[in-house]
């Protein structure tokens, strides 16, 4: 099994995340976001508007853009 949310340190992303660290369980946690809206580690920036992403996921997926909404494309939204 294997479980993709967004991975942002936020709403239920942060509790799935809490969840699988609390019962200490092995399946991949996999966050998918826009690389332009999420705080990478060990990159600095003076960005207040990024979000952190959530530390328990146990892999990240990043894909182009800067809105929400760019991580799932829909044919509707061009």
């Amino acid at each position: 099994m294997i479980v993709a949310d967004g991975g942002t340190d936020a709403g239920v992303m942060r509790l799935m995340g809490q969840a699988r660290e609390e019962v200490q369980n092995s399946f991949p946690l996999v966050g998918v976001s826009p690389v332009g809206l999420v705080r990478l580690p060990d990159v600095e920036t003076s960005s207040t508007e990024l979000t952190d992403l959530e530390s328990h996921h146990t892999h990240f997926f990043l894909v182009s853009g800067d809105e929400w909404g760019d991580e799932s494309p829909c044919s509707d939204r061009d």
